[in-house]
């Protein structure tokens, strides 16, 4: 591999963004998908080559869902084209469907697709180069499908059968994390053709849920005090920090800060998310924003790079500089080539990806009036200030 694709394969290893205030694991509510569940009928992007999307049977159309593919029967990755365990699990795949397309009871029948997640077409056009891949690949850059179907851990194999009397997509079985096995998925599948799809629905109604959990990384007294010290870089005093609780769930921080003459109100939040990959630490930051939405800081608690290496400090000064001075109720489009901290792309997609999510923060406290814009005037009383070094 040369240089630049070495750069550009090289991998860095997403639910709920809740504050770590109360539970000892933060779980996000959609349960990973498994047997017996509905695959869900999403809008999705048509494949860029012409000839995958004619092996799918959509020719000629921008969108499409599960039911137009002319199959009954899918296998479905869901991968990330940075996730080293995705890129070794490329020359398995690539095996698998020589088998499947080189198999009289097989060819034909079944379909292969990959989901692309936090990927745009550009990039995936790359990996198909770099690996050969026969099969489609199409993207899924705002994460639509990978939070639809629970926030699994990547790669991601869903073998997925069309129900003859409602045209629905059944999950008939999965499998999380690099298999070297093709000839064993294969033969899963080969039994799985004709398997009775009422008994895969009873059997998937007998296995628990299960969410993908962020353990917290900090204390109640540890964050307070990150709250404290993030507060204290915006004004020379600040009134008492309080917390707001919103009808979402979420636990917003805020505070009147005052510099000089000026005041502003301002608000922090922690994040704290699941990357894709399977072999990658969780996300967790803070984020400052002012009442307009302008995110005045990004503070890092733990963003980690290849290998899980932490984050140095050029690394955390980089994507301060894409973050910062943006506004929340603005799109946060990811582009590796830009926005990507080196050896860290899928970091920095989950970090944009959050940042996008927390619209929804930023709409909440907007439609409560919470958004507090002062005046300028004199400053505030002793009674409402404490001092901060």
């Amino acid at each position: 591999m040369n240089k630049r694709l070495r750069s550009f394969f090289v991998v860095y290893c997403f639910f709920v963004t809740f504050f770590l205030i109360i539970p000892d694991v933060v779980s996000q509510e959609k349960p990973r998908i498994k047997k017996g569940d509905y695959f869900p009928e999403l809008l999705l992007a048509a494949p860029v080559d012409s000839k995958h999307a004619s092996y799918l049977g959509i020719d000629e159309v921008k969108n499409f869902t599960l039911r137009d593919i002319k199959s009954d029967i899918i296998l479905v990755e869901i991968m990330n084209i940075n996730c080293s365990s995705c890129q070794k699990q490329a020359p398995i795949n690539n095996k698998l469907f020589s088998l499947i397309e080189s198999t009289t009871e097989t060819e034909g029948r079944i379909k292969m697709l990959a989901i692309a997640v936090g990927c745009m077409d550009v990039y995936i056009k790359q990996f198909v180069g770099h690996f050969n891949t026969p099969y489609p690949i199409i993207q899924d850059p705002k994460f639509v499908v990978y939070d639809a179907i629970g926030r699994s851990p990547i790669p991601l194999a869903i073998l997925i059968r069309r129900d003859s009397k409602t045209g629905e997509s059944i999950v008939v079985w999965t499998h999380s994390g690099f298999d070297s096995d093709y000839e064993g998925i294969f033969n899963e599948i080969k039994m799985l053709m004709n398997a009775d799809l009422a008994i895969i629905k009873e059997e998937g109604k007998v296995i628990q849920p299960r969410v993908v959990e962020v353990k917290p990384i900090l204390s109640d007294r540890e964050l307070q005090k990150e709250i404290e010290a993030a507060f204290a870089k915006e004004g020379d005093r600040i009134s008492n920090i309080k917390t707001i609780d919103l009808q979402s769930g979420r636990t917003i921080y805020t505070s009147m800060v005052q510099q000089d003459m000026k005041k502003k109100n301002i608000f922090a939040v922690m994040v704290s998310r699941p990357t894709p990959c399977d072999v990658c630490h969780d996300v967790h930051f803070i984020y400052v924003f002012e009442a307009s939405g302008k995110i005045l800081q990004l503070i890092p608690l733990q963003l980690t790079k290849y290998g899980n290496k932490p984050w140095d400090y050029m690394d955390i000064e980089k994507m301060q500089q894409r973050v910062v001075g943006r506004y929340l109720q603005l799109p946060f489009d990811f582009d590796p080539e830009i926005d990507a901290v080196t050896s860290a792309t899928i970091t920095s997609s989950v970090i944009f990806e959050s940042l996008e999510e927390e619209q929804a923060v930023f709409r909440e406290l907007k439609e409560k009036g919470l958004l507090l814009i002062p005046n300028e005037g004199p400053d505030l009383t002793d009674r409402e200030i404490e001092s901060h070094p």
